[in-house]
């Protein structure tokens, strides 16, 4: 999906820029380590630029989603989603199917032609230099950063929590703030590498001599610049945009307070998408609530049925008319129109006369308007009630929505055990969810000189960067998404009741979730946070992970395919776990994950034991919740699982509260 200089391409699935890369984040390419910019940045249509008439090519129409992202990014404008196009949409003949354009980051690089630099009169070391173009050259053996198979890009960069990155600042560091005379351009280090550490990596100056080790670099903070590279624009000479990747011009004039740490570029600290996924709920998914998402077709209805009832005789034709004023325009295809008129005709009585249409306009009417921003948790509400309700028609055989987006069959009963009350779980044969992401988080914990005299509370938690576009030109912010497809297995109590019984005899573990805080810190990065100290969700979502691993380890079906929802009942008595599968790749709907729901007794089994015993024991069973801690007992060794899976970062997990 991003193409370089000289046809150069690096493919990525439409669902890796959304759940792994997108705006901020570091590729790693055949030609080095490459910048995703802002979609503006000339980064979405490279050479062609972008703006929200082009983005509705390819627009997610998904009401529910667009209200979602309204209220937790507290926006007042309109929000759209869009997907990332790809080489096989046809009008990408004329901007030669540049999808996405990149930036070359880091500037800083390295040149490891050490023989070279000798037969030139200099040590035989290497050379740390500033490229300030792709032509830029070895400032000792003359070598291009293009074309030269001895030179790549320094591994490290600064980064600080508000998300800002830059290059590190090598000047600085070798001189410790004291100048040596020369300008960026002209200075270069000798890079020795003596070792196999950090503190065995010299950096000297080969004018004055000064040197640094890379350890001392490393364990040093610098002022932040308040940089974003991903937000500059790119330096190119003549009338027309160049082929990519693009050089920028530094902007170092923020003001943060913060100060940045060096990272390897390649850490997946430096950059974790902050997602957003709902469900195409069952009792939604219908053709005419589609249609009805339609900006033309909604704005429409809304006009006419402020002038008459939708009952009056007239309705119908009044509407068709207004409708191919749209369709004139452009704005609306006819075989929208059509499709909409012939079944507001065919379903006259169930739409016209019966108050569906009235029931759907109303809520979208609602959902559409900016200041009607409903919580998150609302909606999953919302997902978990209709998956219910379908559940309870799939008693004999399996129910599918109008659409055919979501087929459940019926339940397997999973016998109770000493840790889980009796479960029913039903094949959910095919489901469609969107995704869309929402912005990103740098997780650089660098704490300060005053951070001793802070509050748990007031720090270590990093901010959200936002990604959504803005047309200066509409009133409008657009994220990108995909829509996925696949199956899943859903778990719900047969009794809610015995869950209840269970957590009472975990009083004292259900009591320090209770009396928890440090949720407090992510209600900025997780809508969760209305929920996830609860200790009938740190139950289900706990079980849910052991569950993921269990599956894996039983059908060979790969971990990180495997992505959870954690849902809670509005009077939180009540919940269930959806494990699901919608990647594009071999792991999709093929029928695999649903097909071992016969085998639940013995994977839940499993999943028990693996919870009693962690290889990281007696250390991990040994923790305990505190309230300045996301987790109790939980690690890498026993619960947390693929960033992909889990929707939480690994967090509001605890083996004592099934196992005590």
């Amino acid at each position: 999906m991003v193409r370089g200089r000289k046809t150069e391409i690096q493919n990525i699935r439409q669902s890796n820029f959304v759940l792994t890369y997108g705006p901020g984040a570091i590729i790693e390419t055949k030609k080095g380590a490459r910048l995703i910019p802002m979609p503006d940045k000339y980064g979405l249509l490279a050479r062609g630029g972008v703006s929200s008439n082009l983005l509705k090519r390819y627009e997610i129409t998904d009401t529910r989603m667009s209200a979602v992202i309204r209220a937790i990014m507290n926006r007042e404008r309109s929000v759209h989603i869009f997907r990332i196009p790809t080489s096989s949409d046809k009008f990408f003949s004329a901007y030669e199917n540049i999808i996405y354009g990149t930036h070359i980051f880091p500037r800083y690089f390295i040149c490891y032609n050490a023989k070279a630099h000798k037969k030139k009169g200099f040590k035989e070391e290497f050379v740390l230099f500033y490229a300030n173009s792709p032509e830029a050259k070895c400032p000792v053996c003359g070598e291009t950063v293009e074309s030269s198979k001895h030179i790549s890009q320094v591994r490290f960069i600064m980064a600080c929590p508000k998300g800002h990155m830059d290059e590190v600042d090598w000047n600085r560091a070798v001189h410790r703030d004291k100048a040596c005379g020369k300008t960026l351009s002209d200075m270069w280090f000798y890079w020795k590498p003596e070792g196999s550490t950090l503190d065995s990596i010299i950096i000297e100056c080969p004018d004055c001599g000064s040197t640094v080790t890379m350890g001392e670099i490393y364990r040093k903070s610098f002022k932040c610049t308040g940089r974003f590279p991903e937000e500059e624009w790119p330096i190119y000479k003549g009338k027309s945009m160049p082929p990519p990747p693009y050089l920028t011009d530094p902007d170092r004039r923020g003001n943060c307070d913060e100060y940045m740490k060096v990272i390897q570029r390649q850490s997946s600290a430096l950059r974790s998408p902050v997602t957003i996924s709902l469900l195409t709920i069952p009792k939604l998914d219908r053709r005419i609530a589609e249609l009805l998402q339609n900006s033309s077709i909604r704005r429409t209805m809304i006009h006419i049925m402020k002038k008459m009832d939708v009952k009056n005789p007239g309705f119908i034709s009044a509407l068709e008319e207004e409708l191919q004023i749209d369709v004139d325009a452009g704005e609306l295809t006819s075989e929208l129109k059509e499709e909409f008129i012939n079944i507001l005709k065919n379903k006259k009585s169930e739409l016209l006369d019966g108050g569906v249409l009235i029931e759907l306009m109303e809520r979208l009417i609602i959902l559409a308007k900016p200041s009607e921003n409903i919580s998150f948790m609302n909606y999953i509400y919302e997902e978990f009630d209709s998956i219910l309700e379908a559940a309870s028609n799939a008693l004999y055989s399996p129910h599918s929505s109008e659409n055919g987006n979501f087929s459940i069959a019926p339940k397997i009963s999973v016998k109770p055990t000493e840790y889980t009350p009796e479960l029913d779980v039903y094949p959910v044969e095919k489901l469609r969810t969107v995704t869309a992401q929402i912005g990103y988080v740098r997780s650089i914990y660098n704490c300060k000189q005053q951070c001793a005299e802070k509050k748990d509370t007031e720090w270590g938690v990093p901010q959200v960067k936002d990604i959504g576009y803005r047309d200066g030109y509409s009133d409008e912010v657009w994220y990108p998404g995909y829509i996925g497809s696949g199956e899943g297995i859903f778990i719900t109590f047969s009794n809610p009741e015995d869950i209840q019984e269970l957590l009472d005899r975990r009083r004292d573990i259900a009591s320090l979730w209770i009396k928890d805080t440090y949720h407090e810190n992510y209600k900025r990065i997780s809508p969760w946070s209305e929920v996830a100290y609860k200790p009938i969700f740190v139950w289900l979502h706990t079980l849910s992970h052991s569950l993921i691993k269990a599956i894996y380890m039983t059908s060979g079906y790969s971990m990180a395919s495997i992505r959870e929802r954690i849902y809670l009942s509005r009077d939180h008595k009540n919940g269930g776990i959806l494990l699901y599968t919608t990647s594009p790749s071999a792991d999709g709907s093929m029928g695999g994950l649903v097909s071992i729901v016969k085998n639940m007794n013995d994977i839940l089994r499993k999943a028990i034991n693996s919870l009693k015993v962690c290889s990281n024991d007696p250390l991990c069973i040994a923790v305990y919740k505190k309230p300045e801690n996301p987790n109790g007992a939980a690690c890498y060794s026993c619960l947390f699982v693929s960033e992909t899976s889990c929707e939480h970062g690994n967090r509001w997990l605890d083996r004592h509260i099934i196992v005590g």
